[in-house]
């Protein structure tokens, strides 16, 4: 081999090692960014962009095709996507729009509330002074003058429902195939009543009613419930309000019959990270509805990711089945390493949500139909720069590994000063014992410092083939050889002495150690 080549080996090789540690860094670091939320679980489909941090629902069309409408500067637009997830068309309505807007869309029936008058899609007024604005399926309701009304889309003629005073009771409608449930709820003295109106036909009907009790301290932030034939279930968002610190948050599920005149359990429910090992936390934005029978949650959560380097947490969105005895079952429906809110169902196999994001909020799909969405999911130019950020931020923070394995490399280099101060003439005739004994002291510090730069941290995030049984061991081993076969190399090449191959061993194990391992330590 050409000599003045063999003379650049000492650079060019842990050169080469440092670009193979940083290409394996970058490829896992882009697995975790762009990891699925659940193995039978898509990826986020990007299919628009708004500029409000709100997402009106998305529909599902006659033949199965999604409409999604959003807010663009200022405006209101619509995308509609076919069965396989490939834009069709878009529109953009002349209807202007901000943060208070409400909407109401069915087909190419569009009704819009700007938090005082109900308008339709050509800007004519409907209804004025509303307090409240509930867009259903095929129907609305609203509140004016401390009544409940039904608005028809199609004649848009109203019918008085019920009295209601907003400021004493918060309700909450849903519509199925039975009717429109109401669920009215109240803070009384160490709980909250509630009752359930079922609304069909234009007559209102109580199906329930109870008080669920509330320790003192808390409050209720939320109720979302769900009727499912005779079972009713609920889920009670509550806050200990402290006077000093963060606010604690907690949530009771209850489930029951509407026929039960007693007053059922209610359990807190615990909704564990399927990310990780610690529960979830700052649940909000829940939806609840029974699916096969089961009472099941779809949320925003904070939680566990790996999609960004400097945070390992981040609000996605969650689904929970809540089993019999209280317990639940959690699977991620999102991973992404913005806040991810506003979440909906689309159909039993698809959601939709919202990211935001100061350059525009995103809105997203994602399904269990992999067959289908996966064709239509690339990978995009934020995936490649977080993944690339991510490498990059955790290659700097690697260096702290050789500010930790100080005590390693301190005494052969101690052993190489005392030797240039009290024996120089000695290391004039450069004899072998001088560089076995510097490499000998460095391999005892290493191996009985061993656990001070191997942390737990790597073990906990490192990937497979670096925390194996022994690993530490088994690598420290096979980077001592790769140092030793370099600095014979230089000794052969480079006429190098003793102490300044003692010194090189000792760089290049501990680079090695950098490149590989350090990226994990904190």
């Amino acid at each position: 081999m050409n000599r003045n080549l063999l003379k650049q080996f000492y650079w060019v090789i842990p050169v080469v090692i440092l670009f193979l540690g940083l290409a394996l860094l970058f490829y896992q670091n882009f697995m975790k960014v762009t990891e699925p939320p659940e193995p039978d679980w898509s990826r986020a489909l990007l299919i628009g962009e708004t500029n409000l941090n709100k997402l009106p629902p998305v529909k599902m069309t006659e033949d199965g095709e999604f409409l999604i409408t959003r807010f663009e500067d200022g405006n209101l637009a619509t995308t509609r996507l076919g069965k396989d997830f490939i834009v069709k068309d878009t529109e953009t309505y002349d209807i202007p729009v901000d943060k208070w807007t409400q909407l109401y869309q069915q087909d190419d029936k569009i009704i819009y509330f700007d938090f005082t008058n109900i308008y339709d899609k050509d800007k004519n007024t409907i209804i004025t002074d509303v307090e409240k604005f509930y867009p259903l399926e095929t129907t609305i309701l609203y509140v004016k003058e401390n009544v409940l009304y039904q608005l028809n889309p199609e004649n848009l003629k109203s019918q008085r429902i019920m009295d209601i005073d907003l400021k004493e009771v918060d309700i909450t409608p849903q519509e199925n195939e039975d009717g429109i449930n109401i669920l009215a709820y109240s803070s009384v003295l160490n709980g909250v009543d509630i009752t359930l109106h079922q609304l069909t036909d234009g007559k209102i009907n109580t199906l329930y009613q109870s008080t669920i009790p509330v320790e003192p301290g808390k409050v209720v932030n939320d109720i979302s419930f769900a009727l499912n034939d005779q079972k009713l279930a609920l889920l009670i968002l509550e806050e200990l309000v402290l006077t000093q610190g963060n606010p604690e948050f907690f949530n009771y599920f209850m489930q029951t019959t509407v026929t039960n005149k007693n007053q059922p359990p209610v359990n807190e429910l615990v909704l564990r990270d399927p990310a990780g090992n610690n529960n979830l936390t700052e649940v909000s934005n829940v939806v609840l509805t029974y699916n096969n029978g089961m009472p099941t949650l779809l949320f925003q959560a904070n939680g566990q990711t790996e999609t960004q380097y400097n945070d390992r947490t981040a609000f996605n969105i969650y689904k929970a089945e809540i089993n019999e005895d209280g317990t639940t079952s959690t699977e991620r429906r999102s991973n992404t390493p913005y806040i991810s809110t506003n979440p909906q169902w689309v159909n039993e196999e698809t959601i939709a949500w919202l990211d935001l994001d100061p350059d525009g909020n995103r809105i997203n799909i994602s399904s269990a139909n992999l067959a289908a969405i996966s064709k239509v999911i690339e990978l995009s130019q934020d995936d490649w720069l977080n993944s690339l950020g991510k490498t990059m931020g955790m290659a700097t923070s690697s260096f702290f590994a050789v500010a930790i394995s100080f005590v390693w490399y301190i005494w052969p280099l101690l052993f190489v000063v005392l030797m240039y101060m009290f024996k120089s003439r000695i290391l004039n005739h450069d004899p072998k014992w001088i560089y076995y004994t510097g490499i000998g002291l460095y391999a005892i510090a290493a191996a009985v410092g061993k656990n001070q730069v191997f942390v737990d941290n790597i073990y906990i995030n490192a990937p497979a083939y670096l925390t194996f049984n022994g690993s530490a061991y088994f690598y420290m081993i096979i980077f001592a050889l790769i140092a030793l076969w370099l600095t014979n190399l230089t000794k052969r090449i480079n006429d190098w002495d003793g102490t300044v191959r003692i010194l090189y061993f000792v760089g290049i194990h501990i680079f090695l150690i950098t490149i590989f391992f350090g990226p994990y330590i904190i």
